[in-house]
Formats: C-alpha cells, structure tokens, sequence
C-alpha cells in the first residue's frame, strides 16, 4: 500500500493484509524488499510525479 500526501512527493510503502475481517499495515523491514517494492512503484506511476513547468 502507498500513501501519500498532498501536494508532496512522500511516500509511505507499506505491507497491506487482511486476515479475516482484520486490516494490517506493516513496515517493509527487509531493504532488499523495500527496493524491489519502490522501484516498480515509481515505473508504474512516475508520471503522476514528474514536475510540472
């Protein structure tokens, strides 16, 4: 899951799980991990990131 802010370039990466009727969010821990997860972020939605002249 990714959350972000208004009118910001942040962005939070997290673990999204449902086990039952339970939500979690969790910390990407392993860096490895975290990378993979980003970089296929920013490939899908670069565009809604790049600077507007």
């Amino acid at each position: 899951m990714a959350l972000a802010e208004p009118e910001s370039d942040n962005i939070l990466l997290y673990i999204y799980e449902e086990i039952g009727d339970e939500i979690s969010l969790k910390n990407i821990e392993n860096e490895d991990e975290y990378q993979a997860i980003s970089e296929e972020f920013m490939e899908l939605f670069s565009d809604l990131f790049e600077d507007e002249e």
